[in-house]
């Protein structure tokens, strides 16, 4: 039969009616069969037969890549049969057991009329048969009839079938054909999300080195990165949009563009002016306002500015906060009530809170703020998206959380950037497991170094 190459044949249609519908109907016949048999032990010794043949065939048939085993079934198993009635007698019912034959061989053709014309011919030679075996020609006619009735029952149930398989399989190429266009198209935007995203990737990296975990969640991405370079200023970003996929990736492009025209019409802004900025740009952009139908699209952004010959950050942030992890020295110029501190032995994490706010409409538009705060060589700075923290997976299903997440940037603060990256990405991996990616995940991790140590 015409089968699909990666298909086992144990898992095919034919295969369970051998072994699955074929036996309930031989053993309730065959039982019948050998009751009124007039030589019950050959009767039973020929019953296993039948199927035994059919599946060895069609495993023969398969393994030969030979199209059309029904020839077989119908020679060998039509032979076994006529012997089969011959030794049961005239008043056993053997007969009921060729429908097994016309069924099985029905669908062992690859023409199905081949197949369907030749069970024709055996029934009417079963009733030429039992009349020699001394049935009456009523009873031999009424038996070739009915096993004619069953193949013209089964052809068209066979033909209607493969027209449902047919149409069956036209839809699902016409799905595949349509998935691969979309899969195309996405792919396709793919690499402009990507050719942008390393358009705005244009900083001098000996002076503040850095690593990226980047990770979309499906193809493209709802997270973006912003690297920016303007005379002793250095600009990083990493921001979440709403959504993943397709849409958090129109609008990772629209703020990837919206963020380059900024600096484009200012000179060296504050992280503040820019989130301000972008603020408007979204609203008056997507035509955001109070009406129910509007959009309400936007992002979640952390906003950093440091000059590299005073080391001293400006910070902002929308509802994404910024981790800073230092060894012994204290936070100085940012307020306790916009810091939550985590110390291990000598190592501390300052967490930088966000106001509570998007890059995007809200309700209570109010002015982003920056903080301004010291930096020192050493220092290690991390920007990040909320996909890290909030993926499924550990031993209990459980969301991975930021203080895990905190936790483990504490366990390897000392090593280098490049190590860095390698055990987040081994502990997201484990820790997902054979769970699904939750959403996009995006962590910038930046060193600090002394002015006099850049080039």
């Amino acid at each position: 039969m015409n089968q699909a190459k990666d298909q086992n044949i144990f898992q095919t249609e034919q295969w369970k009616y051998l072994f699955g519908i074929f036996p309930i109907i031989d053993i309730g016949f065959g039982l019948l069969c050998i009751l009124l048999s007039q030589n019950w032990v050959y009767t039973l010794c020929l019953l296993p037969v039948f199927p035994i043949v059919a599946s060895s065939i069609f495993y023969i048939s398969d393994k030969m890549k030979y199209e059309n085993p029904g020839y077989f079934v119908l020679l060998i198993n039509g032979a076994f049969y006529f012997l089969f009635q011959y030794v049961s007698g005239v008043n056993s019912p053997g007969w009921c057991l060729m429908i097994n034959i016309i069924v099985g061989a029905s669908f062992m053709f690859k023409r199905a009329i081949i197949g369907q014309i030749l069970v024709g011919i055996l029934a009417v030679l079963t009733g030429l048969f039992l009349y020699n075996l001394g049935a009456t020609w009523e009873s031999s006619t009424m038996i070739t009839f009915i096993l004619l009735a069953f193949t013209i029952l089964f052809s068209r149930a066979h033909s209607y079938l493969n027209l449902q398989q047919e149409r069956i399989q036209n839809k699902n190429r016409e799905i595949e054909r349509k998935n691969k266009e979309i899969t195309d198209s996405i792919n396709y935007g793919k690499r402009i999300q990507s050719a942008l995203q390393k358009k705005v990737d244009r900083v001098d990296s000996s002076v503040f080195p850095d690593v990226i975990l980047y990770r979309p969640k499906d193809i493209v991405s709802g997270d973006f990165y912003w690297k920016f370079q303007q005379g002793d200023h250095f600009y990083f970003c990493v921001a979440d949009c709403t959504g993943h996929g397709i849409p958090g990736a129109f609008m990772s492009v629209l703020g990837l563009s919206f963020l380059q025209e900024i600096m484009s019409r200012n000179d060296s802004p504050m992280p503040h002016e820019i989130l301000n900025q972008l603020r408007e740009k979204i609203a008056n952009e997507l035509s955001q306002s109070d009406d129910i139908n509007a959009s309400k699209d936007g992002m979640d952004a952390s906003v950093i500015r440091i000059n590299s010959k005073t080391l001293v950050m400006d910070w902002s942030g929308a509802n994404n906060g910024l981790y800073l992890l230092r060894n012994g020295r204290e936070l100085t110029g940012i307020s306790s009530e916009h810091v939550r501190i985590i110390q291990h032995d000598t190592k501390i994490l300052y967490e930088l809170l966000a106001q509570k706010m998007p890059v995007g409409y809200t309700v209570q538009i109010d002015p982003f703020l920056s903080q301004t705060t010291q930096l020192h060589e050493g220092d290690k700075i991390y920007l990040y998206s909320d996909g890290y923290a909030d993926q499924f997976g550990g031993p209990n299903g459980k969301k991975y959380k930021s203080a895990t997440f905190k936790k483990f940037l504490l366990d390897i603060y000392e090593t280098s950037l490049e190590d860095q990256l390698r055990l987040l990405e081994r502990e997201h991996d484990s820790w997902k497991g054979s769970q699904e990616q939750v959403d996009d995940i995006c962590t910038m991790g930046i060193t600090i170094l002394q002015p006099d140590t850049k080039a």
